[in-house]
Formats: C-alpha cells, structure tokens, sequence
C-alpha cells in the first residue's frame, strides 16, 4: 500500500544513447536549478549524454534534455528536468552519478490492483505510483 516506497525505473531506457563510459561524478557541492555540473567524462568528447537519457542522483532520477558534451578538462553542465531536489536531498560534491540501470523511489496511489491473462498466458499487471519525495 501507500506506506513504503520501491524503486522504478524507465525498463525501456535501461542504458543511456549517449558516449559516457567510467565514474561520473557531481562536480560542486549545493548546486541546485535544472543544471548540475559533472566531471569524469573523457576529455572533449561529443555527446556523452544525449537528450532523453536519465541520470540518477542519490535516490532521485533526473532526465537529461539536451545533447552534452565534455570539454578539454572532463567537465561538462548537464540540463536536466526536474530542477534538482535540493530541499529534499543534499547533493554533495563527488557524488558518484548513476546512468545505467536507474531509478528513483515510488510510491503507490492507492491500494488497488488489476491484472488480466489472455488465451496465450500474456500477463498484464497495472497499479498507479508517483514519485516518493
């Protein structure tokens, strides 16, 4: 029921299209808006997150929205929506950034549940969340 939370992640973007390989990490403590500052990108590199990839931060996913790239230092300024959840969480500078595999803390609506089955023993589950903030 709606008492505890779980984790969900977008199952049909599991990896990012973008070039980032290796740690990535926030770049600078207390930062906050729709943009954050990360580093450990490969120098100068194109596109190492590109529009629509997701980014996690601690518990929290954050959806890129336009194409990064690095500069000569590794560094790059990442536009995400929603703004950084700087009232919720501290983002502490080094904070190692998540781009494979995310997800972020849900919550159910209610507590109902459906499910159906067809001729074929296709399953369907459907049940409403938000996020847990």
């Amino acid at each position: 029921g709606r008492r505890g939370t779980f984790k969900l992640g977008d199952q049909d973007k599991k990896t990012i299209q973008g070039t980032a390989t290796g740690t990535i990490l926030v770049n600078g403590a207390s930062q906050t808006g729709n943009q954050i500052a990360l580093d450990g990108f490969a120098n100068s590199a194109n596109n190492v997150f590109k529009a629509g990839d997701y980014i996690q931060i601690n518990s929290y996913l954050y959806m890129v929205i336009e194409d990064v790239n690095s500069n000569g230092s590794g560094e790059a300024n990442v536009k995400i929506e929603p703004s950084l959840r700087s009232g919720i969480e501290t983002i502490n500078d080094n904070t190692t950034v998540i781009y494979t595999n995310t997800t972020t803390l849900m919550r159910l609506d209610n507590n109902e549940f459906q499910w159906d089955t067809d001729q074929v023993s296709n399953y369907g589950i459907s049940f409403s969340c938000s996020e847990a903030l």
